[in-house]
């Protein structure tokens, strides 16, 4: 029974290191979008990348917050929530100021250089004290680092833990997902979309609870997903959730709509039909994990290591237009960053040991 046990919380692991690993990746790609800036806009090249970016946000995202809330309920009580909290400080508190504290170091270092890092430092404030601390440490603005929101996000559900966790037992949860939609509703009502959409959107909280929820009833999100005909439909409902935000996008480009909510929600079950095609063909191996140990530095420090390579290399491409001018940008930032940022992290784990540990959420 034991070994039978250690199998299946083994195989538990490697499911959610591949969902984590793609979803890193994917988010990696997703902001090789940058690359936009420096092509032709209105061209087929750049709408066909517009939707890629598009499907990849909607299936990474999600699956990511569904996955915390998961492993977040795991054992949970409330005994455990002191340190199951703590350990969610170190490994998600701590690299966000020490990864923020760098690209505001970065910036105040090389302002003086690079007039693009100039006027980045000027809009940000980051020759401020406020300025420096909003981008660094604050709880409703962008961070400096911008993937990042991500962690702060999930640090802040963590705290209501405990309130999830009573309400899930009481009515089948029914009470928990009624307040969640009274906060939907009073987003709504007094317009708060825009600012929840990079610091605590609904479809994140309601993601988190549901990953929750499963791992209450002690359910793993890979069993729902076990006969053809399951993963069939599941992978219908991703699908037309992530055809609903492509079509949020067209429609409302940056402004909010209970839309993006709505499809960000029914997206979330693609990426783990995807995984559990992975993992009938997939085998473990060296480089694959190597992939998912250093994919939080990758997910992490991909907006300065990517676009440093992207910032140095298209400004060289300026006034020459070319069919495949945006994917060899996009493989730039994609490929080349990924490699830059793999190198940086093989390097810096073994020159810095232990303390490379504040970086890559392995405190």
């Amino acid at each position: 029974m034991g070994i039978s046990i250690n199998v299946i919380e083994k195989k538990q692991r490697e499911d959610i290191n591949w969902v984590r690993l793609i979803a890193n990746y994917m988010i990696v790609l997703y902001h090789a979008g940058a690359a936009s800036q420096y092509v032709q806009h209105g061209t087929r090249e750049l709408f066909v990348w517009r939707m890629i970016a598009d499907v990849l946000v909607s299936v990474s995202l999600p699956a990511l917050f569904l996955i915390s809330g998961f492993l977040l309920m795991k054992s949970f009580s409330m005994e455990a929530f002191k340190d199951k909290f703590f350990r969610r400080v170190k490994r998600l508190f701590v690299p966000f100021v020490v990864w923020n504290l760098t690209f505001v170091v970065f910036y105040l270092s090389c302002a003086r250089f690079v007039p693009r890092l100039s006027s980045r430092v000027a809009s940000f404030g980051l020759n401020t004290l406020s300025g420096a601390l909003s981008k660094t440490i604050g709880f409703m603005s962008a961070p400096i680092d911008g993937p990042l929101w991500f962690l702060r996000t999930i640090l802040i559900y963590t705290l209501l833990a405990p309130m999830i966790w009573h309400g899930l037992k009481i009515c089948k949860g029914v009470f928990v997902y009624l307040a969640v939609l009274a906060w939907w509703l009073l987003s709504i009502y007094l317009s708060l979309g825009e600012r929840l959409i990079s610091t605590y959107p609904v479809y994140s909280l309601v993601c988190f609870i549901v990953g929750a929820h499963l791992s209450f009833l002690k359910i793993e999100p890979f069993k729902l997903l076990v006969s053809r005909v399951a993963r069939s439909v599941t992978l219908l409902i991703g699908l037309v959730g992530v055809i609903l935000y492509c079509i949020y996008e067209y429609h409302f480009v940056y402004t909010y709509s209970s839309l993006r909510d709505i499809s960000l929600i029914l997206a979330t079950p693609f990426l783990f039909v995807v995984v559990s095609f992975f993992n009938l063909c997939v085998r473990e191996s060296q480089t694959l994990n190597f992939l998912i140990q250093s994919s939080f530095f990758i997910y992490a420090g991909h907006f300065l290591f990517c676009s440093m390579l992207l910032h140095a290399i298209a400004p060289l491409l300026n006034g020459i237009e070319f069919l495949g001018k945006q994917t060899l940008l996009v493989a730039i930032f994609f490929v080349g960053g990924a490699i830059l940022s793999l190198s940086v992290y093989g390097v810096a784990r073994r020159v810095l040991g232990r303390l490379f540990s504040l970086w890559d959420g392995t405190l």
